[in-house]
C-alpha cells in the first residue's frame, strides 16, 4: 500500500512490526510540530511494536486519528482494536500533559477525541462538558446530545452515548467544577457515577457526594432522566428543556442546569435559563446562586481499587 503522507500511513498502522514504522516514528521525533498542543491517541500496539513505553519525550505530538480510522475501517470484523479506553489509560502510559487525546470507547466503532486533565495525584479525568465563553450553542437536540458536539479543546459536550459506554465498562466517579462572575470557584464530587443507556433515557446515577453538592439537604443534581427540547423525560408537567434551555437531568426543572444559555458579565443576574448550580451560601461563595455562572466543567475518571 502506498505511503499517503503524515497521518495517513495505513500500511504502517496495520503492520506495526515493520522496520518502516520504526523509521517513520523515529523521524517524527525530530519533526517540529509548531504550535500543535494536542495528541491524538497513540495506540499501545505502536508502542509495543517499538518495545518502548510511550512517553512525551519518545513520541511527538502528531495527528494519529486518520491512521486509527483506517485501521478500524479496514480491520477484520470483530477484531479487538488496541488503544486507550480513557484518559487514565493514557496517563498510565506515560503522558502527563493536559490536552486533547483520542480514546477507543468500548462498544463504539470510531475513536473519540477527548480532553484529558492529568491529575497525577488521583488519576486522569476525561472531560464530559466545558463552558467558558459562550462560543458553542448548547440548545441542541436529543441526537446531538447523544453524539456530542463542540470542540474538546474548548466548549463541548462529550456525548451521552460515550459517557454511557465508559461508565458501564468500569466504576467511575464524577467531578463538577464551577466559577461565578465574582471569581469564586467551587466544586461537587460524586464518588460513584454512571449513565444508563438511551433506552433508559440516559438516566444518571450518583452516590457518595461531597463539596457543594447539596442545597438545604437535597442534592443539586439527582438521579433523573436526561431531557432535551425534543425529548421530554423530566418529572414536570411542563417541558423543562424548553423553559431552562439546553439538555440536562432536570427533575421538576430543579436547581441545576450547566447546559443553559451562556450570559456575559453584564447579563448574568437573575437568569433562570442560564448556567445554574443553585447552592446555599458559604464563607467562600457569594450567596445563593440564581445567577448564571461564568465557567463549568464536568469530568469523570475510574475509581481506584
Amino acid at each position: 500500500m502506498a505511503d499517503r503522507g503524515l497521518g495517513q500511513r495505513t500500511s504502517l498502522w496495520l503492520h506495526p512490526n515493520s522496520t518502516r514504522l520504526k523509521e517513520e516514528l523515529d523521524a517524527y521525533q525530530t519533526t517540529s510540530c509548531g504550535e500543535t498542543r494536542t495528541l491524538w491517541g497513540l495506540s499501545v500496539a505502536v508502542a509495543a511494536s517499538l518495545q518502548k513505553k510511550p512517553n512525551a519525550s519518545t513520541f511527538p505530538i502528531v495527528d494519529w486519528t486518520p491512521i486509527a480510522m483506517d485501521h478500524l475501517e479496514q480491520g477484520a470484523a470483530g477484531a479487538d482494536v488496541p488503544g486507550f479506553r480513557d484518559c487514565e489509560d493514557i496517563r498510565k502510559s506515560g503522558f502527563n500533559k493536559d490536552g486533547v487525546y483520542t480514546i477507543f470507547v468500548p462498544n463504539m466503532n470510531q475513536p473519540r477525541r477527548v480532553f484529558c486533565v492529568m491529575d497525577t495525584s488521583g488519576g486522569a479525568w476525561t472531560l464530559i462538558q466545558r463552558r467558558e465563553n459562550g462560543a458553542v450553542d448548547f440548545k441542541r437536540s436529543w441526537q446531538e446530545y447523544k453524539q456530542g458536539f463542540g470542540d474538546p479543546a474548548g466548549e463541548h459536550w462529550l456525548g451521552n452515548e460515550v459517557v454511557h459506554q465508559l461508565s458501564s465498562s468500569a466504576n467511575y466517579s464524577l467531578r463538577v467544577e464551577m466559577e461565578d462572575w465574582q471569581g469564586n470557584t467551587f466544586y461537587a464530587n460524586f464518588g460513584y457515577f454512571q449513565l444508563d443507556s438511551e433506552k433508559e433515557f440516559y438516566r444518571i446515577y450518583l452516590d457518595k457526594d461531597s463539596g457543594i453538592s447539596t442545597r438545604q439537604g437535597r442534592l443539586i443534581l439527582r438521579s433523573n432522566n436526561f431531557s432535551t427540547h425534543d425529548a421530554d423525560h423530566d418529572n414536570c408537567g411542563c417541558n423543562c428543556a424548553v423553559i431552562m434551555s439546553g439538555g440536562w437531568w432536570f427533575d421538576s426543572c430543579g436547581p441545576s442546569n450547566l447546559n443553559g444559555v451562556y450570559y456575559s458579565a453584564d447579563q448574568y443576574k437573575q437568569k433562570i435559563n442560564g448556567i445554574r448550580w443553585d447552592h446555599s451560601s458559604s464563607s467562600n461563595i457569594s450567596g445563593p446562586t440564581i445567577f448564571s455562572l461564568r465557567t463549568s466543567r464536568m469530568m469523570m475518571r475510574p475509581l481506584h481499587s
